[in-house]
């Protein structure tokens, strides 16, 4: 071979190891122990940015037998599920990893919109 083949080889092995280690597993739900032991109603669910840190963490509140409680974490350990279903959002807490279960952020449909204007003021971006 000559020497260009043999680098246009190894590159191409090179690329295709690569992008095989950028594939993660898919995440699984957590296990009927943890909903029955730790899930709980969520009051907010929030990604706090913080220049300072690393990674972002994550603060949810929840109310555990009346009282307001936060759970602060890694957003490496958070899992979000989409529910379609009227369903009140929900966490449950299954060793490090905490599931999300909420409702869409935006919903598109085609509903009719009925009601009058009743005001209509212009905004000029001069203040």
């Amino acid at each position: 071979m000559k020497r260009t083949e043999i680098i246009s080889t190894l590159f191409i092995a090179c690329i295709i190891l690569l992008s095989a280690c950028g594939r993660e597993a898919p995440v699984s739900a957590p296990g009927d122990e943890a909903y029955q032991k730790h899930k709980h109603e969520f009051v907010y669910y929030e990604v706090l940015n913080n220049g300072d840190e690393d990674y972002p963490k994550v603060d949810i509140a929840y109310k555990e037998k009346g009282k307001l409680k936060h759970i602060y974490t890694n957003l490496d350990y958070v899992y979000e599920h989409i529910i379609e279903d009227e369903t009140t959002p929900f966490f449950v807490k299954d060793g490090k990893d905490i599931h999300v279960y909420r409702p869409p952020y935006m919903t598109f449909g085609d509903d009719s919109v009925k009601g009058e204007v009743v005001d209509k003021n212009e905004v000029s971006g001069n203040r």
